[in-house]
């Protein structure tokens, strides 16, 4: 499986202290009222200042395509590094968005060492696992 051999080959610290940072393809979806969508409460959520993989900035945005298809992405740049080359890896995991050429172009363009994580993996998927986990333990830990 793809996660043992990442933990026999790279470092224990790679995801806190290696990862330069993050990107994902969040959702797809349809979107049918842009406007109206776009005025919504919950069409302007931004995360914590300090909120990513370490101190720096987070960013959301968005793509449209053909037939009103919508693709979200969320970038974690790790802010003191983010106009200089990057010494540490960029996480990719497999989403059809990151291998656009405007992306691959972007990544060649500031030298970024690219990890990526084979798309649906069913023994990784980092994010959601952590989230899981957290949530796990929160509930364990709240007081009824």
């Amino acid at each position: 499986m793809y996660a043992r051999e990442v933990k026999k080959k790279q470092p224990a610290d790679l995801w806190t202290s290696k990862i330069h940072f993050y990107l994902d393809g969040v959702s797809f979806y349809y979107k049918w009222n842009p406007a109206g969508q776009a005025r919504a409460p919950q069409g302007r959520i931004w995360r914590a200042k300090l909120e990513g993989l370490a101190f720096g900035c987070t960013a959301r945005g968005r793509k449209e395509g053909s037939g009103g298809k919508v693709v979200k992405l969320f970038v974690s740049i790790s802010h003191n590094k983010a106009n200089k080359t990057c010494s540490r890896p960029c996480v990719q995991d497999g989403d059809p968005s990151q291998n656009a050429a405007s992306v691959q172009k972007e990544l060649r363009k500031i030298k970024a060492k690219v990890f990526s994580i084979p798309p649906r993996s069913p023994d990784l998927n980092p994010i959601e696992n952590l989230f899981h986990l957290v949530r796990k333990q929160l509930n364990r830990d709240a007081i009824s």
